[in-house]
């Protein structure tokens, strides 16, 4: 691994293809249309990008020590302005730039994102606490609760405390997985804290806090920094999972010659335009319920899917359309679709609205009617659909996309019925 993050084996390769574009363009070599002209036009979007390939590397360094690092959930904006705002001399107003970017949607959307990884449902209401603590401004109450989910999410993943001194956060060719990222965010928050104190923080020290030894942690930024924390804990799970490829990609690299990364570079770009062409037309859609007729590769297909399939006992077909961003096999997503379900006689459904909330997520008001011990019971779930990306592009419609439905409706309408009493 590099000393830096730009010495990562992908954003190597773009800055060696941005040097080719800047050498194209010093030499006038740029014919006016064929493959040479799209290949010439792609290696001169990768020049626009260079400056933030680099990004990752000036911000670690503008705030190493601090409690802030570079992962993929950052929004650049964001990192950008804070930056300038550092080498200004306005740390403080720095970090509240960054502690603003966990909002309520942000923090709705990290939790969403964590489902895939744990193995307890237990964790979900403990993160929603957290999340409702620290909206209401009660930072010491919601810190721990942040600290402990953190530690719990690394276990599932890794097998191993993320506090532990032996903990392995590294990655291949990441960006959160460079040792100066989230290894070094880790090394700062488990410091040792020997002394017993009440003066502010703005590190949410593990030890200290958990040990009870830090009392002075009630304050935004130190809550904030644990979020951001768990943000770069997902974002590393997610890496971790796909590292094998990662790895088998770059092997697959080595032996191309720079004709096919030519190619390679054309068929990037016009997929990116078609990707801009669809993003530019989609428009959100509120709808009174299902439409009669399914569009083929839609947000409503997939979630008509699921619940048929729950209705039915199909768990193959509600398997398929559950949310699988780590690969799982058909067969393994039809068990745990029958394992989550067991218990939940689901007997009729109804949507009652179905939104459209982003180009890549959607929302169904749906009103579930289950068997249970005391007879049919009628609830109102609140269901998100999710779009995944894929490494193949984006694809909001049609036989390539693949919308999934987000894994909290089977542990939404459990929670509801234990507590109405019914099983």
């Amino acid at each position: 691994m590099g000393k830096k993050i730009s010495d990562n084996p992908t954003a190597a390769e773009m800055m060696q293809a941005a040097e080719a574009a800047r050498l194209i363009a010093s030499l006038g070599i740029v014919p006016p249309d064929g493959p040479l002209a799209d290949a010439a036009k792609a290696l001169a979007d990768v020049v626009d990008k260079a400056g933030v390939l680099t990004l990752p590397d000036r911000f670690n360094t503008a705030f190493s020590g601090l409690g802030w690092v570079t992962c993929g959930s950052m929004p650049t904006e964001a990192m950008e302005s804070a930056i300038a705002l550092k080498t200004a001399g306005k740390a403080d107003d720095a970090e509240r730039l960054l502690a603003d970017i966990f909002d309520e949607p942000t923090l709705r959307f990290l939790i969403m994102r964590s489902h895939r990884f744990h193995k307890v449902y237990e964790r979900k209401p403990q993160l929603e606490e957290a999340k409702a603590l620290f909206l209401e401004g009660r930072y010491l109450a919601a810190t721990p609760l942040v600290l402990m989910a953190s530690d719990g999410l690394a276990y599932d993943v890794g097998g191993f405390s993320v506090f532990s001194e032996h903990a392995d956060l590294t990655a291949f060719d990441s960006i959160v997985g460079h040792t100066t990222g989230l290894p070094a965010l880790i090394g700062l928050i488990r410091a040792p804290r020997t002394r017993t104190t009440g003066d502010p923080i703005s590190i949410p020290y593990r030890h200290g806090i958990l040990h009870g030894r830090d009392s002075g942690y009630g304050n935004r930024i130190a809550c904030a920094k644990a979020w951001h924390l768990f943000q770069a804990l997902v974002d590393w799970a997610q890496e971790k999972a796909e590292e094998p490829e990662r790895i088998a990609v770059q092997k697959q690299k080595a032996s191309q010659s720079f004709g096919d990364i030519i190619d390679e570079a054309v068929t990037s770009a016009a997929r990116r335009d078609g990707e801009r062409r669809a993003l530019d037309a989609w428009a959100p859609r509120n709808l009174p319920g299902l439409p009669d007729s399914l569009e083929p590769g839609s947000p409503e297909e997939a979630l008509h899917d699921y619940l048929v399939g729950w209705c039915s006992g199909n768990f193959m077909l509600m398997g398929s359309r559950s949310i699988n961003l780590v690969g799982k096999s058909a067969g393994k997503l039809a068990y745990e679709a029958r394992r989550d379900a067991r218990g939940l006689k689901l007997a009729d459904f109804r949507i009652q609205r179905f939104e459209d909330t982003t180009p890549s997520s959607a929302r169904a008001q749906t009103m579930l009617t289950f068997e249970t011990t005391t007879g049919r019971r009628e609830m109102l779930l609140s269901i998100g659909i999710m779009l995944d990306l894929g490494k193949d592009g984006i694809h909001l419609r049609g036989p390539k996309a693949r919308w999934q439905v987000m894994g909290h409706a089977l542990h939404d309408a459990r929670t509801q019925l234990r507590q109405a009493g019914d099983s």
